[in-house]
């Protein structure tokens, strides 16, 4: 009842906000959170125990992931300023990262190959995409760590689920993809 209760007031500051013409984008997710907050301890003041509890376990649980992927997009922004950094793009595990890189690095050299050939950037942009998803699969990416902290597995016990979702099924989907960018043009 309470979880409907703080969707109710949230939206019925929303609405007030916006008829009174107020940055509502800016104001209203704050003060919607302060008001399910305040709503929750009127009503329930016996559990404020529990959310000091729930407040302190989640902000120590999410200071693990957050400093990895901050320090992971430090580390790929060094490499980045490095003159070989899209030889190294794969040492920031993050396919993400590694499509950025590849992309600034040889965009002047896959733009008139593609025209060449006539395949669309749209097309090529997707297949590099789905590539790069192998670069998740590297121990070292982020969201692998975050994973494995949030469910407390190990590399050794999880490396060959990553490994089936970051490798093998994006290999059968580029494959798919190539194969039908030329059979069908019109798809790309």
């Amino acid at each position: 009842m309470i979880p409907l209760l703080g969707i109710i007031l949230s939206l019925a500051f929303l609405i007030t906000m916006a008829y009174r013409g107020h940055a509502v984008m800016v104001i209203a997710p704050i003060s919607a959170m302060v008001a399910v907050i305040l709503a929750i301890l009127i009503m329930a003041p016996k559990s404020i125990k529990d959310c000091i509890t729930a407040l302190s376990d989640g902000g120590k649980n999410a200071v693990v992931p957050v400093f990895t992927t901050a320090s992971e997009v430090a580390y790929g922004g060094v490499i980045a300023l490095l003159a070989i950094f899209a030889v190294i793009a794969g040492i920031t595990g993050s396919s993400s990262g590694g499509l950025t890189m590849a992309i600034q690095s040889f965009a002047e050299y896959l733009i008139p190959l593609a025209d060449a050939r006539d395949i669309s950037l749209d097309f090529l942009h997707r297949a590099m995409a789905m590539t790069s998803v192998s670069l998740d699969s590297l121990p070292h990416n982020g969201a692998s760590v975050t994973l494995l902290l949030v469910t407390g597995m190990t590399h050794r016990q999880s490396y060959k689920d990553i490994g089936v979702v970051t490798v093998i099924v994006p290999f059968i989907g580029i494959v798919a993809i190539i194969a039908l960018g030329f059979l069908f043009p019109t798809l790309q």
